[in-house]
């Protein structure tokens, strides 16, 4: 008597089993060891392209499952969502504008605009020009130890730096820059210099945009011992901090919004940059890009699961066939026709039935949770399939090596045949 040789692979794989399956699982496999030790059976003979197909079966099954969950699912599918466009991007940048349709519908089909009416800004000082090259002393500063002071709000943060003889002008730009950048207070300096003049200013500047008190700087520079702010002119206010304001109107004037920054909320899950004042129009479209994309995976994994299906034989070929068949003139009127047992896309078909709605159509008319349409028929039959892939194999059965090593009788076939139905053959083997 042969026994089986692969009894610890068995038993590991059936200790990795959620715990709930476990019992199942070790019924089938007790059910199968007596058997196959009752019988002779040489367990170890099975066929090669048995344990193959059941293995591209499950394969196949699974990717068409994953295909068919992301062009139905409420939260990432492209034939769920809708795509938010703006009518001019140099105005109003739509950053996220995906959202579900479920979430849209008191707003699609209404005259959507935005009206931006001001920008936020930062508050910026620009100094005065002054020659580069230029000895600071010439230009008035005092040699020596000098302090300046940066005030934001009830807050004071002072400054020493020191001017020598050979410093020039932008030598004291620099390093005042550099003092202020170092200490991380919310307000930033630099230099910035006209190469073709051969001068350059002080620039400090909010780190943020938006007003900290309405009717207050954001921050103001005083001059300290030595007078150099006064003679680069760093308390200059160029530009004046301001909220971003922007009206939301859906069919109707909506309220004024404002903002410290120009990233900003439409709602319904809807986020933009403010670019420029204006008015834009909120148009709600198809990704069709994505539509396309999600159709051509969803037919690449039926292909395979087709295939699958053939290696099978019998009435899971029969079944999927059938089923693609039966859909035939729905799929060809979006550019998917079946050839050689094969479902073949024609590029340009598939782009128009996207462009005209068509790819929208065919996925939405089947809801979810209802066991009709072509797309819940074929999830239907790859959920069986994934379960339980062993049952639907026909054309490659694991008698044949088992009748070569074994003397079996009619009534024994019948019985291993009633366990291929109900999987204990396949639980014990995988």
């Amino acid at each position: 008597m042969t026994i089986n040789t692969n009894f610890n692979n068995n038993v590991n794989l059936w200790s990795l089993m959620p715990a709930n399956n476990r019992m199942a699982s070790f019924a089938n496999m007790h059910s199968w060891f007596n058997f196959g030790f009752a019988m002779g059976v040489n367990m170890a003979n099975t066929p090669q392209s048995f344990r193959t197909s059941v293995l591209d079966l499950r394969r196949g099954a699974d990717n068409l499952r994953a295909s068919l969950n992301t062009m139905r699912s409420v939260a990432d599918s492209p034939f769920r969502n809708w795509e938010v466009r703006s009518s001019d991007n140099n105005i109003l940048q739509i950053n996220q504008g995906t959202i579900p349709r479920t979430s849209a519908a008191g707003i699609v089909g209404r005259n959507n605009t935005v009206e931006v009416l001001q920008l936020a800004t930062a508050q910026r000082n620009e100094g005065n020009a002054l020659v580069s090259s230029a000895l600071a002393a010439d230009s008035g500063f005092t040699v020596g130890e000098n302090r300046f002071s940066i005030n934001m709000g009830t807050r004071q943060f002072d400054f020493n730096f020191t001017i020598s003889e050979t410093d020039t002008n932008r030598d004291v730009q620099q390093r005042i820059a550099n003092a202020v950048n170092s200490r991380n207070i919310g307000v930033t300096a630099q230099v910035t210099t006209d190469s073709n003049a051969g001068t350059s200013m002080l620039v400090f500047a909010s780190r943020e945009t938006g007003v900290n008190v309405a009717g207050q700087p954001n921050f103001t520079v005083n001059d300290g011992m030595g007078g150099a702010i006064a003679i680069l002119g760093g308390n200059q206010i160029t530009t004046q901090a301001q909220d971003a304001q922007f009206r939301v109107n859906r069919g109707f004037t909506g309220a004024l919004q404002t903002a410290r920054t120009n990233d900003v909320s439409l709602g319904f899950g809807i986020t933009a940059t403010l670019r420029d004042v204006g008015r834009v129009t909120l148009d709600f479209t198809r990704d069709e890009t994505s539509q396309i994309d999600s159709f051509r995976n969803m037919v690449g994994a039926l292909n395979d699961f087709m295939a699958a299906a053939r290696g099978a034989g019998g009435r899971l070929e029969r079944d999927v066939m059938g089923l693609v068949q039966a859909n035939s003139a729905s799929l060809s009127r979006l550019g998917v026709t079946l050839s050689g047992g094969n479902l073949r896309i024609d590029e340009q078909r598939l782009q128009r039935a996207a462009e005209q709605g068509a790819l929208d159509s065919f996925v939405n008319r089947d809801r979810p949770g209802l066991n009709f349409g072509f797309l819940n028929r074929l999830d239907h039959t790859a959920a069986r399939v994934s379960r339980n892939p062993g049952s639907f194999i026909e054309n490659v059965m694991p008698q044949t090596a088992l009748m070569q090593n074994n003397m079996f009788n009619p009534r024994m076939i019948n019985q291993m045949n009633r366990m291929l139905t109900v999987g204990m053959l396949f639980d014990s083997l995988f």
